[in-house]
């Protein structure tokens, strides 16, 4: 009898215990990941400028491999600073153009500035320094299966002095093309930029 009731005992536990695993399809949990705290930068706003560094940061969630991740979050990131890049370098073109009083549709200078800012985008993501890296990876129930993927978090860097150098290199490149077509109104116009980049600190400094 006390044998039949240990066993009794025995298969209400296991039934209780089988009934608090079981997983709801779409449940997911973390299984590992690259540091037991998540990071400031992952969970707030990307720091401030410091240490004549701008930051930025990317993210790629739910990527099948580790590799994967890394690879798109870093991407995520240099988008950000493509933005700022030209984001940066139209604010300048307004300044220098309503200095000059020169048409928003002026094509002399239109046709130069745009192509300065596509080279300068495409130029400046070349100097990304990655800072950091957080992951996690996560085990998610689906029907009849389970399956496995990672969130990566990137923060990354540039130079506030190559974010100079660069707007400026590319702005000279400009004014020789200028010079050669003898278009004195875009090299008036690239001069008033060139001045205003060396004076300007950029990231919002």
């Amino acid at each position: 009898m006390k044998r039949l009731l240990a066993g009794l005992i025995g298969l209400i536990f296991v039934s209780c215990a089988g009934a608090k695993v079981k997983k709801e399809i779409g449940e997911r949990e973390i299984v590992e990941r690259s540091d037991d705290k998540k990071p400031e930068w992952v969970l707030k706003k990307v720091p401030k400028p410091k240490e004549g560094k701008i930051f930025f940061r990317g993210s790629r969630t739910r990527a099948v491999a580790y590799e994967d991740g890394i690879t798109d979050a870093r991407m995520d990131a240099i988008k950000g600073i493509s933005q700022l890049a030209q984001t940066e370098m139209f604010a300048t073109y307004e300044r220098a153009r309503k200095e000059l009083g020169i048409p928003e549709d002026d094509k002399d200078v239109g046709r130069v500035i745009n192509d300065g800012m596509i080279a300068f985008s495409e130029t400046i993501v070349k100097g990304v320094v990655e800072e950091e890296i957080y992951w996690e990876k996560y085990k998610e129930y689906e029907a009849g299966k389970v399956g496995y993927f990672y969130d990566v978090y990137m923060l990354v860097s540039i130079s506030e002095r190559d974010f100079r150098a660069t707007a400026e290199s590319i702005i000279e490149n400009q004014l020789k093309k200028a010079r050669e077509e003898k278009n004195k109104k875009a090299e008036d116009f690239l001069n008033q930029m060139r001045e205003d980049i060396r004076q300007k600190r950029f990231g919002g400094e």
